[in-house]
């Protein structure tokens, strides 16, 4: 990277020699649409859910994890769907994917034994609710174990 200076050849003053790296004006964009649109989709059904949670009645604490587990899948999948994902999360995020692999299988069998339609919950059920979530398993899983965060392997 080619440094430009900060005033003009002619000043010659100590805030003259301060060089500033040049600005790319026009980045390719490595953003991913559908990812982004799956994103907002998968962030209000994440809303609804935690809302669910609550007309269950179910216990403070097991709303309030989901709806944490629902806000870090929400930040993670944005940071994957714009390619802006900080080399710092990849060591972390090899702990969160499975704790959200495991939230995932809990909140399944929770809902299934204490919700309002235990009835319902069937192996359609589950069939579709791991359809819904494997974009957002492949995008944590990438963050964590990808070439590079946020990049994907193939």
């Amino acid at each position: 990277m080619r440094a430009v200076p900060l005033r003009g050849p002619r000043h010659r003053s100590a805030a003259a020699r301060v060089m500033l790296p040049p600005i790319h004006l026009a980045m390719k964009s490595q953003i991913k649409p559908w990812m982004l649109a799956y994103t907002f989709g998968f962030g209000l059904l994440s809303v609804l859910s935690c809302g669910d949670d609550l007309a269950n009645h179910y216990p403070f604490i097991i709303t309030a994890w989901g709806c944490v587990c629902h806000l870090v899948i929400f930040v993670g999948n944005l940071l994957y769907s714009l390619q802006r994902v900080p080399a710092s999360f990849r060591g972390p995020w090899k702990i969160v994917l499975p704790i959200l692999a495991a939230q995932f299988v809990f909140s399944g069998i929770y809902d299934s034994q204490h919700g309002r339609h235990p009835e319902d919950v069937t192996g359609v059920v589950w069939i579709i609710g791991l359809l819904l979530f494997l974009p957002t398993f492949r995008a944590h899983y990438l963050i964590g174990y990808g070439k590079r965060p946020g990049v994907d392997v193939g």
